[in-house]
């Protein structure tokens, strides 16, 4: 499958597969899995270039929201967007390590369901745009990872 940033031992995971065996691997440094991450299958975050807080804005507009984004060894991305005080999860997410491609989806409420794409740059910023349909023309969009305090 690709060559990934090193395999990780092949371990079972307690007792459930769904036809797919995936390696496990620990969290490194604390790393967790987003906000609202319950459910069935374990999601393992691991440090990586998308893992961790960002602060992103909506470049047209003006729009400033916050972004929780973290990516799996397998390039599953979970996470949530903060626009003023309405949370959206982020959906389908997915993390291409070759093409340093994130793309995710969320329901907007006014707009529907918007897919979001963005690109990973030398500067360690995200640069992408927001589309309601592959047609249409999208809405640009930016993010830095936040500062640590």
């Amino acid at each position: 499958e690709g060559a990934g940033a090193g395999a990780a031992p092949a371990a079972p995971a307690g007792g459930g597969a769904q036809g797919e065996s995936r390696p496990e691997r620990r969290n490194p440094e604390g790393a967790q899995p987003a906000e609202g991450g319950a459910g069935g299958d374990a999601f393992v975050a691991v440090d990586g270039p998308v893992t961790g807080k960002w602060v992103a804005e909506f470049t047209t507009a003006g729009i400033e929201f916050d972004l929780t984004l973290a990516a799996n060894a397998a390039g599953l991305v979970q996470g949530s967007m903060m626009m003023g005080d309405a949370p959206r999860k982020l959906e389908t997410g997915k993390w291409d390590e070759a093409t340093k491609t994130l793309t995710f989806e969320y329901e907007s409420g006014t707009y529907g369901r918007l897919k979001a794409k963005a690109t990973l740059q030398d500067d360690g910023t995200l640069k992408g745009d927001v589309k309601s349909s592959p047609e249409s023309e999208g809405y640009p969009w930016k993010a830095k990872k936040a500062t640590q305090q």
